[in-house]
């Protein structure tokens, strides 16, 4: 299979937040009165370069009716970025938890999608004729809404429209001075007296706009910024009020009570330092008056950004939040991170906490209120479910049952996907009466049986330091046993992907890749193993010990397979994206396994001057061991991959997606400190990336690019393998250039030279060294 055919198989553009009983793995959106379905599928379209996707709408009448559904509507995606100053683009309008669906009643839904600018804006859905109606015509792209059963629109919208400053530097007689928020991006463009990056970047504004009226900023956002673009916003079933989640605009003294370690670290920057990066995720619960378009705190204590999730309860006098914080003066204060749930009465501010801890190794997918004095809490951990309902009585409030879905589910049809490690996912209506089941929608019906794809296998293993690896091992289509095959270790955190089907390795397996430069199964297709491994357990995620505990697991994970008699020790290869990347240039700079080939893409680097570049607010003095000043300069020398770049003698790939020049810039200090030191390394800028650029691109063209990139580059130097594709021969000329050198350059060094010193004009290797 080939990254071209990979973009335009097809996925589910989940809704997460419409997890319900009817609808447990939020693959589908489900009206208020509980008859009618949608869902929504995505692919892309290389011909076309962009994105489809399809709006279907279905009935839940029975489980046969539920089978059929109509097709609605088609709507096309750029798939593109906005570059490095615009978080908020196009590629947004493609995932569930940026752009989720609102039911206006039974028949019309509400989500974002750009316009012919590529802005964001709010739209409406009639489903019973597809026609499409723009409710909002903002200036700049909006994060995030909620439409209220009235039709008025309240929203969060970029503060800054995303364009690089045109003016040039200018001086007079008396020359010119920078600015107090200038930074390293401003200067690049020409902008001396603009905002920092990050404010570029993050910083919204809140808006109401009532029906059939004009946008008004929200009081007391109308002359000033919020600092975040991640936020939930809900109306109450009356419309007189809404609930959302703004930064504070400062930080109670009290928050520095809570005793969590990470929340004290957050609230302590919020405090001293709010424009930094980790300080915007301290949120803060505010009530909108409709009638008004005022706004103020609704609880006393902080949540965290992209975590909490609420739901009205239909009198509309209270919310549900979960996770979330009770005030610092409670004993809530010594309880571990986000691990309550509360009703809050929003005319007192009283905080109710329901008796419930929420698991630290599960997160909360949904919250709902099933009757007035009824509440359930759904918390997810890869496909695994659970399912807290919590019963009012004259007591309080109790827990009343926990179960998986499916357990006495008051409706007679569920809508559930399913999947295994061989077959992709398919959308099923389930009757729980009778235990029937009928396939409503097989996306990919043709995946398995038109590609060799080779059987995945669940891996495992210990790291010296206890922590323990898992993974997915892919194996070549035509695994001979007894030879011995190049790896690809794929670099990966975060969610579960135990009994998911996936082309690239991640939890997002089908459709246009989320992770570009991932091949997974399209790299096993060319005769290697590829594992996608995650590390569990407490990996020190933010100190000094991150890297080095990833560093070991790769190491583990490599020797195991060796010892397996599945892999060549002299062809293993690894690939991080984003945080990573990270993972495989400490390891490149700390190791002493004989990595034969790497990729980092678009990847956060610790090193000291995308740190300085950036403004120092990343989380790098966290796993460095201390500021890059005085003391803690010398924790850097140690741990940052910038610092240790001499030791690196694995041909890198560094990849650029986010933006262009300005990232060629922040990965300046690796890619020139090896060019220097005569390592082979190459720096790929993704096509558009200066306009258009994208963490997590969907543009078909983008992806192909990287991805193929990515293929060849492991071809290359794991198995000596040239496309003959006529295209291609610029770059290969390019790396069996890099390779000779290389090989010279390993000769000299062993014949006792210094490292990085240049072989003279004379030198005659005794070998060629690999």
């Amino acid at each position: 299979m080939i990254p071209q055919a990979a973009v335009e198989t097809a996925r589910f553009i989940g809704n997460p937040l419409d997890i319900s009983p009817a609808n447990p793995d939020g693959a589908v959106s489900i009206s208020p009165d509980g008859r009618t379905y949608v869902f929504r599928l995505l692919r892309g379209e290389v011909s076309r370069n962009d994105v489809r996707v399809d709006i279907y709408r279905g009935s839940l009448a029975s489980m046969d009716v539920a089978a059929h559904p109509v097709l609605v509507a088609h709507l096309y995606s750029t798939g593109l970025g906005g570059g490095v100053a615009s978080y908020l683009s196009p590629v947004l309008d493609l995932w569930p938890e940026t752009n989720p669906i609102r039911w206006l009643g039974n028949d019309r839904i509400a989500f974002l999608w750009s316009d012919g600018r590529g802005v964001r804006q709010v739209v409406m859905l009639e489903l019973s004729n597809g026609a499409l109606t723009t409710l909002t015509d903002h200036s700049t792209s909006i994060a995030a809404f909620d439409v209220s059963t009235k039709g008025d629109v309240l929203y969060n919208a970029a503060a800054y429209d995303g364009a690089a400053a045109t003016s040039a530097l200018r001086s007079d007689s008396h020359g010119m001075i920078l600015s107090s928020t200038v930074d390293a991006y401003g200067i690049l463009i020409g902008d001396l007296s603009g905002p920092p990056l990050i404010d570029r970047r993050m910083n919204t504004r809140w808006f109401l706009r009532r029906a059939r009226d004009r946008s008004i900023p929200v009081v007391p956002w109308i002359e000033r910024e919020d600092r975040d673009v991640r936020h939930v916003v809900a109306f109450a079933p009356d419309g007189r009020h809404a609930v959302f989640d703004p930064v504070p605009f400062s930080v109670p003294a009290g928050w520095r009570n809570y005793r969590d370690t990470d929340l004290a670290s957050w609230v302590e920057g919020a405090r001293t330092r709010p424009d930094q990066w980790m300080s915007r995720n301290v949120h803060q619960l505010y009530l909108l008056n409709v009638a008004t378009g005022a706004a103020h705190p609704l609880l006393n204590a902080p949540v965290v950004a992209a975590e909490v999730k609420l739901a009205w309860s239909p009198d509309s006098r209270s919310v549900l939040c979960a996770p979330c914080f009770l005030p610092a003066d409670t004993s809530d204060a010594d309880r571990p991170r986000s691990g309550r749930a509360a009703i809050v009465d929003v005319q007192s501010g009283r905080a109710i906490p329901l008796p419930f801890q929420i698991a630290s190794n599960r997160t909360v997918s949904g919250v709902r209120w099933d009757s007035s004095s009824s509440v359930e809490i759904w918390q997810r951990d890869g496909t695994s479910t659970e399912i807290h309902r919590f019963v009012r009585t004259e007591r309080g409030w109790g827990l009343a049952a926990t179960h998986g879905p499916g357990v006495a589910l008051p409706l007679g049809v569920v809508l559930t996907i399913e999947q295994d490690v061989r077959t992709p996912p398919r959308l099923y209506a389930v009757d729980r009466r009778s235990g029937g089941r009928r396939l409503v929608l097989d996306p990919n019906p043709d995946l398995v049986s038109s590609y060799a794809l080779g059987r995945a296998q669940r891996r495992e293993g210990r790291v010296d330091i206890g922590l323990r690896w898992t993974g997915s091992l892919f194996y070549p289509p035509n695994f001979i046993a007894g030879h011995r095959y190049p790896l690809v270790i794929q670099s990966a955190y975060g969610q579960s992907t135990d009994g998911v089907f996936s082309l690239y390795g991640d939890a997002i397996g089908t459709g246009p890749s989320a992770i570009a430069a991932y091949g997974g199964r399209l790299l096993a297709n060319q005769g290697m193993f590829v594992l996608h491994m995650n590390l569990t357990g407490n990996s020190g995620f933010g100190t000094e010990r991150e890297g080095d505990a990833r560093r070991r697991a790769f190491e583990d994970a490599a020797e195991q397979l060796v010892a397996a008699g599945l892999v060549d020790r002299e062809r293993v290869g690894l690939l991080g994206f984003s945080r990573n990347g990270y993972y495989v240039e400490y390891t490149l700079t700390h190791s002493d396994f004989p990595f034969a080939a790497a990729v980092a893409a678009d990847n956060w680097d610790p090193s000291y001057f995308q740190q300085t570049l950036l403004g120092y607010g990343t989380g790098a003095e966290m796993v460095n061991g201390g500021e890059a000043f005085g003391e803690g300069l010398s924790r850097w020398l140690r741990n940052a991959p910038g610092f240790n770049i001499e030791h690196n003698r694995t041909p890198l790939r560094l990849i650029i997606q986010s933006s262009g020049r300005f990232g060629v810039l922040t990965h300046w200090e690796n890619f020139n400190r090896l060019r220097y030191l005569n390592r082979p390394v190459e720096l790929y800028v993704m096509p558009q990336a200066e306009a258009h650029g994208a963490h997590n691109s969907q543009n078909p063209r983008q992806i192909i690019a990287v991805q193929q990139g990515v293929i060849d580059w492991f071809r290359f130097w794991l198995q000596d393998y040239e496309d003959p594709d006529p295209a291609k021969v610029e770059q290969y000329a390019r790396w069996r250039a890099m390779r000779s050198e290389w090989r010279r350059q390993q000769a000299w060094e062993a014949a006792g030279h210094s490292v990085g010193s240049t072989p003279s004009s004379d030198f005659q290797p005794a070998s060629a060294l690999r």
